[in-house]
């Protein structure tokens, strides 16, 4: 059924800092006022949240990202924490020192997306720790955005990360560059470069086309959530903490929880493919 194939999920923006400025970026240009969205905690009151959400719901899957996770404080220790309970994937640009990570978490519970930004990382520190990601089985992918500047380049990196068996992933572009909305303003060329290694998530490819989804059936809120780095909540990637229409409240908050039914999409579009697992109708 689909409750047996996906498993309650979330998406934790874990923290509004980051060592990059990729201009690509959903907070590009914001990184100074979302700062004060920041809110440190330590893992035990942390794991008090999330132990209370697997009394309410079971064993979830938590996706964090962030800004760049690793920079939060004490995050290997939390990683460890979490995944005595909870399915982890962390998202990452494997600025930071991976050896500690790689003694402690278990890649039975912990999965690591590995992003590489070529105008910002060092290529052979970044291998380097994707390397050892993968020695320790967790993951031989890397994930590469199709912005319209690097896709260029995307035939050299796909060459260099095959050589130590690592699988360049590709995501698509939203947003704009020079004028022009993307995804929807990928040339004939550019979609040709793209689709051989276009990644997916839950079997459905990133959309190169944009579809849209607004006033469709969908279980965001219900079976899933984006919970922000100062605990506000929404129901999905398509807005904001500030988006009143989708807004759930505080994850911090006592007496936090899901919705108890699928309720209409009010995003135009799903930018980050979830509509693939939540959509009524689509499992």
């Amino acid at each position: 059924t689909y409750i047996e194939m996906y498993p309650i999920s979330f998406s934790w923006n874990i923290t509004f800092s980051c060592n990059y400025r990729c201009p690509y970026c959903w907070f590009h240009g914001e990184w100074q006022n979302l700062a004060s969205k920041n809110r440190h905690l330590s893992v035990k009151e942390l794991m008090g949240y999330w132990e209370g959400i697997y009394k309410r719901y079971g064993s979830v899957v938590i996706d964090i990202l962030g800004g760049e996770p690793f920079i939060y404080s004490d995050f290997t220790e939390l990683i460890k924490e979490l995944s005595r309970i909870h399915t982890v994937n962390v998202a990452t640009n494997l600025s930071c020192d991976m050896r500690r990570f790689v003694e402690v978490a278990d890649p039975s519970k912990v999965g690591i997306r590995s992003t590489f930004h070529p105008f910002f990382a060092e290529f052979d520190s970044f291998l380097k720790r994707a390397l050892l990601l993968k020695e320790h089985n967790f993951g031989d992918n890397v994930t590469y955005l199709a912005y319209p500047p690097q896709i260029g380049l995307i035939g050299y990196y796909k060459e260099k990360f095959a050589k130590e068996d690592l699988r360049l992933c590709i995501l698509t572009f939203w947003g704009k560059y020079k004028g022009v909305d993307y995804p929807a303003g990928y040339t004939k060329e550019e979609k040709e470069i793209i689709a051989p290694d276009v990644d997916n998530r839950c079997g459905e490819k990133f959309q190169v086309t944009p579809q849209e989804v607004k006033g469709k059936l969908c279980r965001a809120g219900q079976r899933y959530a984006v919970i922000f780095p100062d605990g506000a909540t929404v129901r999905c990637g398509g807005g904001t903490s500030a988006d009143s229409d989708i807004s759930m409240g505080n994850f911090f908050d006592e007496g936090f929880q899901l919705l108890n039914n699928p309720s209409p999409c009010s995003s135009k579009y799903c930018p980050c493919n979830e509509w693939a697992f939540l959509l009524v109708g689509e499992e």
